[in-house]
């Protein structure tokens, strides 16, 4: 499903009622856009659960309150390998009884950028060759956060692997669990003809907010 709003400066949310008691709690909210400046809003989320889902527009109070919503459904794909990510990291919070990480769309687009960039230009860090750290990326990508965080990692091809890798080192279990966060963006690039000093292949980034 594909959700675009067409106004800036206002919030969109996808939202699910778990346990039906009318009111959202923490955990409900399966997937947000939150474009700071001029940008309109887009969720996409694959393979939605049958049920009943609520939309929530929230305007930052500023410019007209009109707005354009649309809703789009295509045929149930593959769960791509970030989305994997997700459905583990949320998993495991359940398993500990931390509420969900919502999907968001900023997030997302930072971690595959940063992806992306360490397979092509051959660095594994979380600064990137403009000198940025994981919070100045999140900020370059729209998205305004209270807290954020950021794992990365390299080699493995799967997002099971990927994820012990994870959870498995206390920094990055830490990131994964920790109730600071409400939002996760997931980014993964596969190079194959990885040439360069750093020839990993597969490039893995998370990048946490709450708003």
């Amino acid at each position: 499903m594909i959700l675009r709003l067409n106004r800036s400066r206002a919030d969109l949310e996808l939202i699910q009622d778990k346990n039906n008691n009318k009111r959202l709690d923490p955990g409900e909210i399966l997937a947000s856009s939150r474009a700071t400046g001029r940008t309109a809003e887009r969720i996409q989320l694959n393979r939605l659960d049958p049920g009943v889902y609520y939309i929530r527009v929230t305007s930052d109070g500023t410019g007209s309150s009109n707005y354009k919503l649309t809703a789009s459904v295509d045929r149930a794909r593959r769960l791509t390998q970030a989305e994997q990510i997700w459905n583990i990291v949320n998993q495991q919070r359940q398993m500990q009884g931390v509420p969900a990480l919502a999907l968001n769309t900023q997030l997302n687009s930072s971690a595959q950028l940063h992806s992306d960039n360490m397979a092509v230009q051959d660095f594994f860090n979380h600064t990137d060759h403009l000198g940025r750290g994981s919070r100045d990326r999140i900020v370059a990508a729209g998205y305004s956060p209270w807290y954020s965080g950021e794992n990365i990692a390299a080699g493995n091809s799967t997002a099971r692997d990927t994820m012990n890798q994870w959870m498995n080192s206390p920094g990055h279990r830490a990131n994964i669990l920790s109730v600071n966060y409400t939002e996760i963006g997931v980014g993964y690039r596969y190079l194959s003809n990885d040439t360069g000093s750093v020839n990993y292949n597969h490039y893995w980034t998370q990048n946490f907010g709450s708003y």
